[in-house]
C-alpha cells in the first residue's frame, strides 16, 4: 500500500473517526484533524489552555519529547483557535479533560503520566491505521489534512495560516493550489457526527513566546 501524505477523500476520514473513537486519545487525533494543531503543540496542551465559555485553544507551547520539557512553538509565537460550541472537538475535549486525572495535563497514560508524542504517534496513531485498513500516513499527516481540506472547502489561504501559526510565503503556496481546482463550498463535514459549521477561525496574540532554535 503505498504512502499518503494526505487523506483526499472524506470516506476515510470517517472510517478512522468512527474506528478511533473509542480511544482514550481521540481527542487527539480531533485536535489534529480538524484544528491543524502539531503533535508536540497537542501533548503540550493543558487545561488551562482551554476556555469553553470563549470557545478558544491556546497554543502558546509544544512539549519536546526529546527533552522531557517545554518549549515555544515552531515559530516561536502564541496563537488563539477558536472552535464551535458543541462541534466534535469541544465534546470530544471535555471527554479528555474529565477522563484525565491529572490537574494540569490532558492527554496522560493509564497511571496518570503523560503519553508520550512518539508513542501517540508511532506506536498507537500507525497500529489504528493499519487496523482499520486506511491508506498510511503520519499522524503529522492530520495536520495536512486538515489544511488541504480546509482550502478545498473554504479558500482562505490567510486564516489557515493563521490558525497552523505558518507565516512563510512557501508554506502558503503548499496549499494555496489546492483551492484552484474546487469551485464548490461544500459544508466543512466529514460524515462523522459533525454538524454542519462556519471555518475554525484563529485569533492573533501580539505577544510572542520567547524565541529558541528548537525545530519539532
Amino acid at each position: 500500500m503505498r504512502s499518503h501524505d494526505w487523506w483526499d477523500e472524506k470516506a476515510v476520514i470517517c472510517k478512522f473517526l468512527e474506528g478511533a473513537k473509542d480511544s482514550p486519545y481521540f481527542a487527539a487525533y480531533v485536535l489534529a484533524l480538524e484544528c491543524g494543531l502539531r503533535l508536540g503543540e497537542i501533548v503540550g496542551l493543558s487545561k488551562q489552555d482551554i476556555t469553553f465559555d470563549m470557545g478558544t485553544i491556546r497554543v502558546h507551547r509544544q512539549w519536546l519529547d526529546k527533552d522531557k520539557r517545554y518549549g515555544p512553538t515552531k515559530n516561536s509565537r502564541e496563537r488563539f483557535i477558536k472552535f464551535h460550541p458543541g462541534s466534535l472537538v469541544e465534546r470530544t475535549l471535555r471527554k479528555a479533560m474529565d477522563a484525565s486525572p491529572d490537574h494540569e495535563m490532558i492527554f496522560v497514560t493509564k497511571t496518570g503520566r503523560r503519553v508520550g508524542a512518539r508513542n501517540l504517534s508511532g506506536g498507537r496513531f500507525k497500529k489504528l491505521v493499519k487496523r482499520l485498513g486506511l491508506p498510511p500516513i503520519k499522524f503529522h499527516d492530520l495536520r495536512h489534512t486538515f489544511a488541504n481540506w480546509y482550502m478545498i472547502e473554504h479558500g482562505d489561504i490567510w486564516s489557515l495560516m493563521s490558525i497552523l501559526g505558518h507565516n512563510s510565503i512557501k508554506t502558503r503556496m503548499g496549499y494555496a493550489h489546492v483551492s484552484s481546482n474546487h469551485q464548490r463550498v461544500p459544508n466543512f463535514d466529514w460524515g462523522f457526527d459533525s454538524p454542519s459549521r462556519a471555518p475554525l477561525k484563529s485569533l492573533p496574540h501580539p505577544h510572542p513566546v520567547a524565541a529558541t532554535n528548537r525545530n519539532y
